[in-house]
């Protein structure tokens, strides 16, 4: 069963609409006074009947007692009593129409021998425009009456609000909040609602390219600092915790400079109108070429939004290299006819040895090879030679108890070859010997033969040479505690 006080106060608020409706009509239509019985049954009650009498008085009939209505200068102000709320005939001026109402609905009944209006549409073209625009209301009657739309609830009235038509339209005008219009046909024959709302006001994310700094042109895997200032000109706030992000682009995406994003800072709030400069480092790719450069604001994982950056192609170049010019190594010498290596010698200091790997040359004859330079450098042509077997003289190191002797060119060395030794050597060739206590507890005495003194031995082999390394003991005085 309905609530009693809802129902009474939906038609306190329907009559209080009615009568601004009437009044309002009242400049439009003529003043026409006439009196109309309510039909019987009453319209949604058929146990209910409804009476009406001369001079505006009105009352119920049926099982429950009678409301008093009575016409006061407009107003049909009514008593009412029992269970079943308001019962009320409205007759006469301002609009000549009878108006039957019980608890359970209204009727409006038409002056003898008119004709009724009727609404065939009243509909938007939009009922849900998008915030901050509005749309298009147009209607439909049954024929050309006089029509009003008037604004029951809003803030914009609609730019036509009444003629004389069978059909129309009217411009809402931009909407924020609901609206509510009420199409009245022929002063009261019929009467339709129609509410337009608007969506929710969506915040518009925006940005404005206004300036970046980058090279024109870069080495490979080059490093540099560049920079990217954009403005909002949205109604949003860029932070860094609703996923505001400068984003790579061209390809979108892309990684080509080793970052695809660059980020606020944790506590950074960027307001409508203010600017940001986005400063990151990027590194130039590994292959000489030229590249895209561009970028845009995302709010990640929901859109990209606003202006591109300027697109800038930017050089990628292969480094240029300082000349390496080309030099000979060790190998680059004359060898005894009885050397077979080249041992530890080199064949470049600098640049590239070609051939390879040379030969060594044989007795009596040389090889040759280049050090090729590079990047602009020179090249450098070496030969390694190799004396014959006919020109040889020997060379005899001899040592005593505690120590040995070794040469300079590690060929004669008494450890290995024994205490008396001897080795082939080209003539004039030179021999640089080296005489080296075994221990502390001897010492080197001096040289016995081609050499003397206790230097190094410096022989010229233009015959063959002996010497003799003379070691003897260490002299240590003892004394007693």
């Amino acid at each position: 069963m309905k609530n009693k006080g809802q129902t009474k106060f939906k038609f306190s608020m329907f009559f209080s609409l009615l009568f601004f409706i009437s009044v309002a009509f009242a400049v439009f239509a003529p003043s026409v006074s006439y009196s109309q019985s309510c039909p019987n049954p009453g319209p949604a009650d058929p146990g209910f009947q409804w009476v009406s009498a001369p001079g505006g008085n009105c009352w119920s009939t049926g099982a429950f007692t009678s409301p008093s209505c009575t016409w006061s200068g407009g107003t049909c102000n009514a008593s009412t009593v029992g269970d079943m709320g308001i019962f009320e005939e409205y007759s006469g001026p301002p609009n000549g129409l009878i108006y039957c109402v019980s608890y359970y609905g209204c009727e409006a009944i038409p002056p003898p021998g008119g004709s009724v209006c009727s609404i065939n549409s009243f509909t938007a073209d939009d009922d849900t425009p998008l915030y901050n625009s509005g749309t298009t209301i147009r209607f439909s009657l049954s024929g050309s009456y006089p029509w009003v739309i008037t604004l029951v609830d809003g803030t914009t009235n609609p730019s036509q609000t009444f003629g004389t038509w069978d059909s129309g339209a009217s411009d809402t005008g931009n909407l924020t909040v609901s609206h509510t219009y009420l199409l009245n046909c022929n002063n009261g024959d019929a009467f339709l609602p129609l509410t337009v709302t608007p969506e929710a006001q969506q915040f518009i994310d925006d940005a404005q390219f206004i300036s970046q700094v980058v090279p024109s042109a870069m080495i490979t895997n080059e490093v540099q600092q560049v920079y990217v200032t954009m403005k909002n000109i949205g109604d949003t706030t860029w932070t860094a915790s609703d996923e505001y992000k400068l984003g790579s682009q061209n390809p979108q995406n892309n990684g080509i400079w080793g970052v695809s994003r660059d980020f606020l800072g944790g506590s950074e709030s960027i307001d409508p109108g203010e600017t940001k400069e986005f400063s990151f480092t990027i590194t130039a790719p590994a292959v000489a070429g030229t590249y895209d450069f561009q970028w845009r604001m995302v709010k990640e994982f929901v859109r990209w939004f606003g202006e591109y950056s300027n697109n800038i192609r930017i050089d990628v170049n292969a480094p240029v290299l300082p000349p390496v010019h080309g030099a000979c190594g060790t190998a680059n010498k004359n060898y005894q006819s009885w050397i077979t290596s080249y041992g530890s010698d080199t064949f470049c200091t600098s640049g590239t040895t070609s051939p390879a790997s040379p030969a060594f040359p044989a007795q009596g004859g040389g090889v040759g090879w280049s050090c090729l330079g590079s990047n602009g450098g020179t090249d450098s042509s070496c030969t390694a030679s190799r004396s014959s077997i006919g020109a040889e003289y020997t060379v005899r190191a001899i040592t005593t108890m505690g120590g040995y002797v070794k040469s300079f060119d590690n060929v004669i060395d008494t450890r290995v070859c024994g205490t008396d030794c001897t080795k082939s050597y080209a003539q004039n060739s030179t021999v640089t010997l080296l005489a080296v206590p075994s221990s502390a507890y001897w010492k080197f005495n001096g040289w016995f033969g081609d050499c003397s003194g206790t230097g190094l031995c410096n022989l010229t082999v233009d015959v063959s040479k002996t010497v003799t390394a003379i070691f003897v003991p260490r002299s240590f005085n003892y004394q007693e505690f």
